[in-house]
């Protein structure tokens, strides 16, 4: 509408030309509420390395390619903005008191916000999962259902008493909510009137109950963990069961209910490129492959796993560290095995970048105090010659495109 409006062009023409815009906003819209977000929670110098990456990783630059406006895009914004809220959110976790260290506008240390900044963030991550569902049911589910397994290993393990953070269960409910509310008005928007069976490859209200019940059973583990457990583990089974009922329908449930059930679909995995394993993609040349789409980034998974040991990280620190190493090992494996999942892998790797970079800016290891400047370098020589690969192959497609 905006392009019909500023060159007077019809309809189809004003489409077509619009079109080649929409990406290109979308990356806009992704650095900008990303960094807007990590310059408050963990300072300028963690937000330059995640932007940095953002705008020169590879697969970035595909999934928000000028020619190429497709789902992938909504996937990519909607699934990384809701997991940086969530984690930086806080987690359920809440700042004791307003008080605390004095922060460096550079390097913020990693501490729970206020219980109303954390709820907003909350309610903020479930409204973009919500959305994520609607463009994207089958991407998002695989998300979100990493994050509810990792955040339920955070609240049956967490540490109870910590006089730097207070835990507030309930948190996770109106993450739940919020996000279940989203996905089922986005529902409704779709389909009111029009209702043509249960298909779970695309937004149902089976995925907004899911969520509920997912939110619900965090709650609920985490309030019995503070309290010993008292009263047992038998009243969470209902919950954990509705958590799961989603990929239970889609395993057991009729062939019409999911496409992947469908004899043509899983004949034409093997003609579509986005379904490739990475050595098939590759072609066997995996290593050089993999070091070219995210350098030294892979890296941060055994660091983020070294930070979190006994002593090393703060309660909060710990939980972040966790969150970002399980969504990344999750996208590494859903990326090995279908190369459409390499810009999610990408994304994690990227979401887990600050999270090292401002605990170890806090904690400065013995004999390695210097080490997050040392990986902020790295990460802009990197960025770098990312970007000249990139300006290298425009360059040879434009010269390409003067020969024919």
């Amino acid at each position: 509408a905006a392009c019909r409006a500023l060159t007077g062009q019809a309809w189809p023409g004003a489409l077509e030309d619009g079109a080649i815009w929409v990406n290109p906003f979308l990356q806009v819209l992704l650095v900008g509420a990303g960094s807007w977000l990590l310059l408050r929670r963990a300072g300028w110098w963690p937000a330059l390395a995640w932007v940095l990456g953002v705008f020169s990783l590879g697969d970035m630059a595909w999934s928000f390619h000028p020619l190429r406006p497709d789902h992938q895009s909504l996937h990519v914004l909607f699934g990384a903005l809701s997991m940086l809220l969530l984690g930086w959110g806080g987690l359920g976790w809440v700042s004791a008191s307003d008080e605390g260290e004095e922060d460096d506008a550079g390097w913020r240390v990693a501490r729970p916000p206020r219980e109303s900044v954390a709820r907003g963030y909350l309610v903020a991550s479930g409204v973009l999962g919500g959305l994520g569902l609607w463009t994207g049911a089958s991407v998002q589910l695989l998300l979100l259902g990493s994050a509810v397994a990792a955040a339920l290993y955070l609240v049956m393990a967490m540490p109870v008493g910590q006089p730097e953070a207070t835990y507030r269960p309930g948190l996770w409910r109106w993450w739940a909510v919020s996000g279940a509310a989203t996905s089922l008005a986005m529902y409704l928007v779709e389909y009111a009137g029009a209702w043509s069976g249960l298909r779970l490859e695309v937004n149902s209200p089976l995925h907004a109950l899911s969520w509920l019940c997912a939110g619900e059973l965090l709650a609920r583990v985490a309030q019995r963990r503070m309290e010993g457990w008292r009263g047992g583990r038998a009243g969470l089974l209902p919950w954990g069961v509705g958590a799961l009922a989603v990929p239970l329908a889609i395993a057991l449930g009729p062939a019409a209910w999911h496409a992947m059930h469908a004899v043509d679909m899983k004949r034409m995995h093997n003609f579509i490129q986005e379904f490739y394993t990475f050595t098939h993609y590759t072609r066997g040349v995996v290593w050089p492959r993999f070091f070219s789409a995210y350098g030294w980034l892979p890296l941060l998974i055994p660091l983020a796993a070294l930070l979190s040991g006994p002593g090393r990280s703060r309660t909060y620190e710990w939980g972040l560290l966790w969150l970002g190493f399980a969504l990344a090992t999750a996208m590494s494996i859903l990326a090995w095995q279908q190369v459409r999942w390499m810009p999610f892998f990408a994304i994690m790797l990227l979401g887990l970048l600050p999270t090292v970079l401002a605990v170890l800016a806090r904690s400065r290891p013995a004999g390695l105090s210097h080490l997050h400047r040392a990986l902020l370098a790295l990460m802009l020589v990197q960025s770098l010659w990312f970007a000249g690969r990139q300006a290298q192959e425009v360059r040879a497609s434009l010269h390409n495109r003067a020969l024919v």
